[in-house]
């Protein structure tokens, strides 16, 4: 099995990730930005300056005049790194350039009015080309328009005596591209630094959200079965986990009550097992004392089948509730007339409830098209319903109080369909039951009243008949009603096997107190 990835390595991951992914997006749209701004004020500036240098050009007579003021500029003369022009004539002919210019500028490059770089021994220049027709003198004296808006427009009818010329003004870039290096070096380490911030600080706050979790794990590994008491309490628990804590919690409930039911049926079956394994010990011990009275032995042998017959119920109803939980038992499933084993199971618990007082009385109900024996029958398995019927009844014949009744009822509730819904029910008033002891019927060996044991019931019967049930997907409700006297109903429903529709009655009850015979 490998092992498990750390849920905290993984979420610091994805969200430094995220965080980095964010940061270099960001840092390469500010860098790009940046750089764009720059250059275009770097070009905005050289525009400028290519304007004013060719205000300085006039025409006069059809011959270009230079203001000597543009070679004597600081820009142009400066021994480092100057800004450069240079003059062409139509032809090619190079009218003028500015003092540090020892090479030539290319004429024939780029756009009117549009910026381009340009290498030169090494050095990066940025420069523009501007085509125009120089204003006239004459024009310039009697206020005529501006020198720099006529550089940008081509000659109208007044200029056409004046030569077209090219100006090309180029400047180095290098503090340009050092100014824009050392901004995309800032923003790298901004976006490392970031990232590198980012990563300690989701690792961090991670590990701190994630203590919960962690402080759940090591609770839940402090817990075993002598600890079962124990209940897990983390403070501080997100509401996504609290569910967690809340089914831990439950499950905790559920294997406490299931090791005491554990420990509670070990006690029971010692109990329950010592008693005839004394009992036998007692008859072996008479017999040997006196071996030679062949009746008493002969007594003494039918306690102990007897006793042995007892302690065989006892496993052999151990071993199908075992079967039964495992899933391993076989249900044979077949029409079962359900009136039939109700009635014989009351007729075999009549002389167990005659000395004791109690009325046994056996009732059906019928609805809709339900007017024979028929209407009860089930599709199940006939010995396991009849296990199920018989402990039902004498475990309520048995624990009913004196001089009381037991009431048998067996309701068939016709369905939309011609498959309804059988109900076997039994109620007997239970003085000496509380609400909370009804949870508790069913584990085995368990008795309200020890002294209410005896040969017949171990205190498997509602255990068996709880697994019964399970096994063949019926459904049983143990309840207690509240009144002057408590009054225990077991409830078994069973889906009714398909019948063909009779004449239609009225629902009407039959009550046999004491005879427990089939519907006629």
């Amino acid at each position: 099995m490998s092992s498990p990835s750390s849920l905290r390595l993984r979420l610091t991951v994805w969200l430094a990730s995220s965080f980095g992914v964010l940061l270099v997006l960001t840092g390469s749209w500010l860098g790009s930005r940046t750089s764009s701004v720059l250059e275009t004020s770097f070009d905005d500036s050289l525009n400028v300056l290519a304007g004013t240098v060719s205000g300085w050009t006039e025409e006069e007579d059809g011959n270009v005049e230079l203001d000597d003021l543009a070679i004597a500029l600081p820009e142009f003369t400066r021994e480092s790194e100057p800004d450069y022009f240079q003059f062409f004539l139509a032809d090619g002919t190079t009218l003028l350039r500015s003092p540090r210019l020892d090479f030539d500028l290319p004429r024939d490059i780029g756009r009117d009015g549009a910026p381009f770089d340009l290498d030169h021994d090494g050095r990066r220049l940025r420069g523009v080309r501007l085509d125009y027709r120089p204003a006239s003198k004459r024009d310039a004296i009697e206020g005529r328009p501006d020198p720099i808006e006529s550089a940008s427009t081509t000659a109208n009818a007044s200029q056409t005596s004046a030569p077209m010329l090219t100006l090309i003004v180029a400047r180095h870039r290098g503090a340009l591209d050092a100014l824009l290096a050392r901004f995309r070096w800032v923003v790298a380490l901004t976006v490392l630094a970031g990232l590198t911030l980012s990563t300690i600080m989701t690792s961090w706050i991670v590990t701190k959200k994630l203590r919960p979790v962690r402080d759940l794990g090591r609770a839940v590994a402090k817990l075993d079965a002598e600890r079962l008491e124990d209940r897990i309490d983390v403070p501080g628990v997100p509401a996504e986990i609290h569910p967690l804590v809340v089914q831990f919690n439950a499950m905790l409930d559920r294997l406490e009550a299931s090791f005491a039911r554990e420990r509670r049926f070990a006690a029971n079956i010692a109990h329950e097992l010592k008693t005839p394994i004394c009992e036998l010990r007692s008859l072996a011990n008479i017999a040997m004392k006196w071996p030679d009275d062949t009746e008493a032995v002969t007594g003494f042998f039918q306690d102990v089948t007897d006793v042995s017959a007892r302690m065989d119920r006892v496993v052999t109803d151990l071993r199908l509730v075992a079967r039964c939980q495992a899933g391993i038992e076989p249900v044979e499933r077949q029409r079962v007339a359900l009136a039939a084993i109700v009635a014989s199971a009351c007729r075999a618990n009549d002389r167990d409830a005659t000395p004791r007082g109690v009325d046994l009385r056996l009732s059906y109900e019928r609805s809709g098209h339900a007017t024979s024996q028929r209407a009860f029958d089930v599709h199940t398995d006939a010995g396991k319903l009849e296990l199920i019927v018989r402990n039902l009844v004498g475990n309520a014949v048995h624990h009913a109080d004196q001089d009381s009744v037991v009431d048998v009822i067996l309701d068939a509730h016709e369905a939309q369909t011609h498959r309804g819904v059988i109900v076997f029910e039994v109620r007997n008033r239970a003085s000496s039951l509380d609400p909370t002891d009804v949870e508790r019927l069913i584990e085995p060996f368990w008795r309200k009243d020890e002294a209410r044991s005896s040969s017949t019931h171990a205190g498997l019967g509602l255990t068996l008949v709880m697994e019964l049930v399970t096994l063949l997907g019926a459904r049983l409700e143990l309840h207690l009603e509240d009144g002057d006297t408590p009054t225990f109903v077991a409830r078994l429903e069973l889906d009714a096997a398909a019948t063909a529709p009779e004449s239609a009655t009225q629902p009407r009850a039959i009550t046999q107190p004491s005879k427990h015979g089939a519907i006629s």
